[in-house]
């Protein structure tokens, strides 16, 4: 259930607005993988050195600026356990905890910590005292959180390719949205899980094979499937008898290839190879064009 609820949100992404400019983690998260944060570009202090408050702070305070996105500045008490800081001013966390980036709802923040199970981390930072240490998990919409954890669920959707244990018995594999935005997906083989065909790990009946999804191949381990559902032109029974695999054109949404019980012209499918020479293998109008290993009549 898991993997087709993957499909869904991949396809609700790809008909949202085509300006809204997802974003693939920010700095945080580049789009080729990895988490190289140490920068912290959204996070750089914006004066000259450490906040000076005047007059100085009394016995039992401390001077900071802590907060985000606007940080308040002057005498407070030294924060404790996931309390905000100032990096500036590292005695804004009274000890034993330290001021550490972390990464929180794809935002950069700093944090007293003392590196415990569930504290906001950062690859930057080697301050995780858990078996994991920092795992950062990008969600399919590019909100990223990097998180200090001891485990994680056999189940997990989401992984850290820096991090193999994060995908237990699996495989983390990148995958990418209509507009580029790029997570990491936590990959078991199952029927709907993403794939690679060079890589096959799919424990299916068909292997790892390719549909169209919203304009846009998608690697899925697959079965034969049923009506409506994704499937491989190129792959011999890819769909249950006697349906067919055929193209769904639509210029909005993007382009899919499902299994249907027909290809009828009139609603955009197909489903029969052609030959570019005879033009009488195809409906009057429509073209013989190579698309995704053969020769297929697409509608004019």
């Amino acid at each position: 259930m898991r993997r087709w609820l993957l499909l869904a949100l991949l396809g609700l992404l790809a008909c949202s607005d085509k300006g809204s400019g997802l974003r693939d983690g920010g700095g945080f998260v580049l789009p080729d993988g990895g988490f190289p944060d140490a920068a912290f570009p959204d996070a750089a202090p914006v004066d000259a050195g450490p906040y000076v408050c005047n007059p100085a702070c009394t016995s039992g305070e401390v001077c900071g600026c802590v907060g985000e996105p606007v940080p308040s500045c002057g005498c407070r008490a030294a924060g404790t356990y996931a309390a905000p800081c100032d990096p500036l001013h590292p005695e804004t966390c009274a000890a034993p905890f330290s001021c550490q980036p972390g990464r929180v709802n794809d935002e950069t923040v700093h944090r007293c910590t003392d590196g415990r199970e569930g504290s906001a981390c950062s690859k930057a930072s080697q301050v995780c005292s858990t078996a994991l240490g920092c795992v950062c998990l990008t969600n399919p919409v590019g909100i990223t959180d990097c998180t200090c954890l001891e485990t994680v669920a056999p189940d997990a959707m989401l992984c850290d390719s820096m991090v193999p244990a994060s995908c237990p018995n699996g495989a983390c594999l990148r995958q990418e949205g209509a507009r580029g935005e790029a997570w990491w997906f936590c990959s078991h083989g199952a029927p709907g899980d993403p794939c690679e065909v060079n890589n096959d790990i799919c424990q299916t009946t068909l292997g790892c094979t390719c549909p169209l999804i919203a304009g846009q191949e998608r690697c899925l381990c697959s079965e034969p499937a049923t009506e409506g559902l994704p499937c491989d032109l190129t792959v011999l029974g890819a769909c249950v008898d006697p349906l067919m695999c055929v193209l769904e054109r639509n210029f909005e949404r993007g382009d899919r290839t499902v299994c249907s019980s027909g290809g009828n012209p009139l609603d955009g499918g197909f489903n029969d190879e052609c030959d570019p020479q005879d033009p009488s293998t195809c409906p009057p109008a429509w073209l013989c064009l190579r698309m995704s290993g053969r020769f297929t009549c697409v509608p004019p």
